[in-house]
Parts: C-alpha cells; structure tokens; sequence
C-alpha cells in the first residue's frame, strides 16, 4: 500500500516529538543492526495470547543469536488490543473511520491513498 519511502516517513513524523528515536530500516538479522547502532533491547508489542506465541519464538532465536540484546514485550490499552494494521488497512480501503487508531497524518495519507477525502 505505502512504499518503503512513505511508511518511514509517516513512522518518522508520528515520532518526531519523542527524544531519542531513530527510524531506521534495514536488511539482514535485527540483532545485528541493533549491536551496531549500539541498541541493547528490541522492543515488540503484544496484542493477543496468539501474539505471544509467535514472539516468543523470535525473542529465543535472536537470544541464541546474541545473548546482549534483550527483547521487551509491552502491551497495548485494552482498547486497542484487537487493532491490528490488517484491519485499519482494509478498514480505510472500504472508507471505515480510523481516525481512532492512527495519527491524524496517517488518516489522511490512507484517506488520500484510497480516495476517501
């Protein structure tokens, strides 16, 4: 739907008031690139039970990978345990309001996208 340009620029903006974030993109294993950009943790959110599994599975292997990268598991509100980018995906597609689960400049740029102006 976004291009590779787009999504970075629109995670960019929707965090650009917070210190000490970087966006970055990269190609090969995620504990590499964190070791070189001098991360110690990757951080992953977990919405559901059948999230977990999955994660779990990941933060092993990248542990095996490099025992000096950490991975911390954070939760959602309640509220928004059930939203995925799937369903604000094809909500938006159909002309549903996502205004509630996306920055305001995310709105527009899948309203624009879809031509739901």
């Amino acid at each position: 739907m976004f291009s590779h340009e787009e999504r970075i620029s629109l995670i960019a903006k929707a965090v650009s008031e917070l210190e000490n974030i970087e966006v970055d993109s990269f190609e090969g294993l995620m504990v590499d690139h964190a070791v070189k950009h001098g991360a110690v943790a990757a951080i992953r959110g977990l919405r559901a039970l059948s999230d977990f599994e999955f994660e779990f599975k990941m933060a092993l292997m990248n542990r095996n990978l490099n025992e000096d990268i950490s991975t911390l598991f954070l939760m959602p509100h309640a509220k928004y345990t059930h939203v995925s980018s799937s369903m604000v995906r094809e909500a938006a597609s159909l002309g549903g309001n996502v205004s509630d689960y996306v920055p305001a400049h995310v709105d527009k740029a899948l309203k624009d996208k879809y031509g739901n102006v």
